[in-house]
């Protein structure tokens, strides 16, 4: 049975240089003083004020975005800062992004947030209040000047599937200066990395065992969180420590659509922290805040899943070695054995689904060892991205629309028409107009 606490504290957070390790400590009620641990490759600070006060800010961001793994394991009421206050903005941010990100967990659970990072307790003079009565942006290095033989130092964020591989490539055609950046030790996404030659950049994060193990008691409140945010935020980090003009994430267009809506009437959208508002909010509050020598944006971000696919299907070289499933990515390490795909989840039915317009049907049996389409079990869980039944399921995957494409682009294909569920759908997705196809497949106007 949940159990919903009384109270979440923020303690504080320490930086340890030597260790090169970020600590953030808070207090669950039903569990006790825990700590997360992220520990990044050696870094060299440089012997500059405006500098440590920009990563001093960025830390502050970090605690506030990783606590959120902490906080939703009891749903807390009541939010005590027991070191120090966020700024107002770092507040309205943060509390934005938890109510959003956190918004499917709350569906799922039938709980009503009520997120409020006013906080409550002792008050020291911390790094909130450093940053702000030294004026931030009289601290912030000057921008380094731009020759045409300068090149734009991109840290972007792979996930081991199709759109961070898109935006490796078309970073490559820029002649941009291209380091690789991932959180955690997935063993996909470093193979993956490997593969594109390209360095790379892994920040561990060691979640408390306290947490864990309380989550597997069935008392605590388990779900999503919008880590897509959680990432971003060390990114930033990241590339303060490492000297990086620009965090790339590859979010897609698709992302800012919701899955649902709750009972109060407001949007569940698995993707919130892939959105474009999400993007803003984050891009707004780095340069106004932290540094405005850093950009943050998604490469993607003008297209839709499908086009994402059609990109990808260009680079066949990747074929072999990337996957979007998400059962790669567990805390305990993938639970595929001796595959990359599951072949029974919405991401993978997706990606099969979106891949057949553009590559040949034996190329994609390949990738994925099985005909997915031709298989009655995949029947409800294609309904649901087809539109048939349910809602878009709670995934990182395209639009409804964008799947109906995919389907009418193969349904007459000789290769595809006697497949069993193209069979079973034909007169269940509806026939989408040229017209719609440019829509979906064209870039969106900035």
């Amino acid at each position: 049975m949940h159990q919903q606490h009384k109270y979440f504290k923020f303690l504080d957070w320490e930086l340890n240089d030597k260790k090169h390790q970020l600590l953030l400590n808070y207090e669950i009620e039903m569990v006790g003083t825990v700590t997360e641990v992220l520990t990044f490759p050696k870094y060299q600070l440089i012997d500059d004020k405006g500098h440590r006060t920009q990563i001093n800010a960025a830390c502050e961001l970090i605690h506030l975005m990783c606590g959120v793994s902490y906080y939703k394991s009891g749903l807390a009421r009541s939010i005590i800062f027991e070191h120090y206050h966020p700024t107002e903005e770092l507040r309205q941010f943060v509390e934005k992004t938890w109510k959003h990100g956190l918004a499917e967990l709350a569906y799922e659970n039938n709980v009503t947030l009520d997120i409020d990072l006013m906080g409550s307790g002792e008050y020291d003079f911390h790094h909130s209040e450093m940053a702000k009565s030294n004026d931030l942006h009289s601290l912030i290095s000057p921008s380094k000047e731009e020759s045409v033989f300068s090149k734009t130092k991109s840290l972007v964020a792979i996930g081991g599937g199709k759109d961070s591989l898109v935006t490796i490539e078309e970073l490559k055609q820029k002649g941009n200066d291209i380091t690789l950046f991932m959180v955690g030790g997935s063993k996909l996404i470093k193979e993956v990395s490997a593969f594109t030659t390209l360095p790379l950049i892994q920040v561990h994060r060691k979640i408390d065992r306290q947490l864990l193990e309380y989550n597997r008691t069935g008392e605590g409140f388990n779900g999503h969180v919008p880590i897509t945010a959680i990432n971003s935020s060390i990114g930033v980090l990241t590339a303060l420590l490492f000297d990086f003009d620009e965090v790339v994430f590859s979010n897609e267009r698709s992302a800012d659509f919701a899955n649902t809506t709750n009972k109060e009437g407001d949007l569940v959208n698995h993707q919130y922290s892939k959105s474009m508002e999400f993007e803003t909010d984050l891009s707004d509050y780095i340069s106004s805040e932290i540094t405005q020598k850093i950009k943050y944006y998604s490469q993607q971000r003008a297209f839709s899943e499908l086009a994402i696919l059609e990109k990808f299907s260009h680079y066949p070289q990747y074929f072999p070695v990337f996957s979007s499933c998400n059962r790669n990515f567990h805390i305990d390490g993938s639970h595929n054995k001796n595959t990359l795909w599951c072949g029974n989840c919405p991401k993978c039915r997706f990606v099969f689904l979106g891949l057949a317009p553009f590559v040949e049907k034996k190329q994609l049996l390949e990738i994925f060892d099985k005909d997915l389409l031709d298989d009655l079990s995949q029947k409800q869980g294609f309904e649901e991205l087809l539109g048939i039944k349910g809602f878009k399921p709670f995934e990182c995957v395209g639009e409804i629309r964008e799947s109906q494409m995919a389907f009418n682009l193969i349904k007459n294909k000789a290769d595809w028409q006697n497949d069993t569920l193209i069979q079973a759908f034909s007169q269940n997705v509806p026939e989408l107009l040229k017209s719609e196809y440019q829509n979906i497949m064209k870039p969106s106007e900035a």
